[in-house]
């Protein structure tokens, strides 16, 4: 009878669609982004030798994922929308699941080389909603299952998704990426050859951050909120870039404004002093002429965390689907306020619009309140 041994089972959380699994001494940091480029499938990249890169439809939030080592190949169910298999060869046993912002480690079977199969099911829904928030059902699901298996090339076993066929299409228009050597090599001195795989990369990553249309001058400058206020609407993160300067002023003074009175935060001296000095066109005082000391401003601290109830034991994260929906947003306003406040002292004046308004959306779910008063202001 064949043998099942479940690796993992929870949810990840996600950033840029990406999930890497990588040897668990991962110290070097190869272009895990590019891994596919060359290959039949755009899924799962599996160019760099003990690395495999992952690509979901969710750009941001948790994604369920299950992970099963297998004795032998086990049969296509039939229940996913997309299915792709690579063959991987692991460096060693242990290994993690690394995102922008998680790390889950456990143990392969063996270092014997595999076949991975990854299935998919929810990509173009998860896509087109882009941020999963606390509370919310999954718009996308993951299964990975590994077993011992000789080398074989990639294969693309099921397309049921326009996001996974997306994907696909770039994998096969992108150059393999060159090995570490040639890497290094390029240090002192890059052939012409080497140069255009370099320009195809950057290419696919800015496809990547921006989608198919690439942003206007004006945006692409405006700051490091720029891209995530694309994401959330393009015409107003171009029409706020393009703004005049006195326009992009008033905006992120009042969208600023807004923010701290949601947070409860509008009568405190120090965001008094903050806004009288944005009205002024003066630099904003401390503490919000600093990240650290803003944030530390806004939470004291010693934080604390109460652990109120265990679900379950190990690594696998569970998710309670009968749960209610939660009352507050998924961060807190006081976060939003500092963020605002933070971007509105920025010099330049279309990266603090830009970048107030992004802050804003973060504690925000009336989308179409926020897009109003912005329009208003734009005139």
């Amino acid at each position: 009878m064949p043998l099942v041994q479940v690796l993992f089972d929870g949810e990840l959380p996600v950033s840029y669609r990406s999930i890497h699994l990588v040897p668990a001494d991962h110290d070097h940091a190869d272009d895990l982004a590019g891994a596919a480029g060359g290959q039949a499938n755009g899924l799962v990249g599996a160019r760099h030798p003990g690395t495999l890169s992952f690509v979901t439809g969710l750009h941001s939030g948790p994604v369920p994922l299950r992970i099963e080592a297998h004795d032998e190949e086990p049969p296509d169910d039939g229940g996913w929308e997309d299915v792709v298999e690579v063959s991987y060869a692991p460096v060693q046993a242990d290994v993690a699941l690394v995102t922008f912002q998680d790390w889950e480690g456990f143990t392969l079977p063996g270092t014997q080389g595999l076949r991975v199969r990854w299935c998919a099911s929810g990509m173009d829904t998860a896509q087109e909603q882009d941020t999963r928030l606390e509370g919310e059902p999954a718009p996308d699901r993951y299964l990975l299952q590994l077993w011992p298996a000789p080398p074989a090339p990639d294969a693309v076993l099921r397309v049921g998704s326009r996001a996974a066929q997306y994907w696909h299409d770039e994998a096969r228009r992108t150059p393999p990426p060159p090995a570490r050597e040639e890497r290094d090599a390029a240090l002192t001195g890059e052939p012409e050859e080497l140069r255009l795989g370099h320009d195809a990369r950057d290419a696919f990553l800015e496809r990547l951050q921006w989608g198919e249309v690439p942003p206007s001058d004006a945006l692409r400058r405006a700051g490091d909120q720029a891209a995530a206020l694309g994401r959330w609407d393009r015409r107003l993160a171009e029409d706020l870039a393009a703004a005049p300067a006195a326009v992009q002023r008033a905006v992120a003074l009042e969208v600023s404004r807004g923010a701290c009175a949601r947070a409860g935060l509008d009568g405190a001296p120090e965001v008094v002093a903050a806004l009288d000095a944005l009205r002024a066109g003066r630099p904003v005082p401390p503490p919000f002429d600093d990240h650290a000391a803003a944030y530390a401003w806004a939470y004291p601290g010693p934080l604390h965390a109460e652990v109120r109830e265990v679900r379950a034991v190990g690594t696998a994260r569970v998710l309670d689907a009968t749960a209610p929906e939660p009352e507050h947003p998924a961060v807190d306003p006081a976060a939003s306020a500092v963020g605002a406040l933070l971007a509105a002292g920025s010099p330049d004046p279309a990266a603090a619009a830009v970048g107030v308004v992004a802050a804003a959306t973060w504690a925000r779910p009336d989308r179409e309140a926020l897009v109003a008063q912005v329009r208003a202001l734009l005139g």
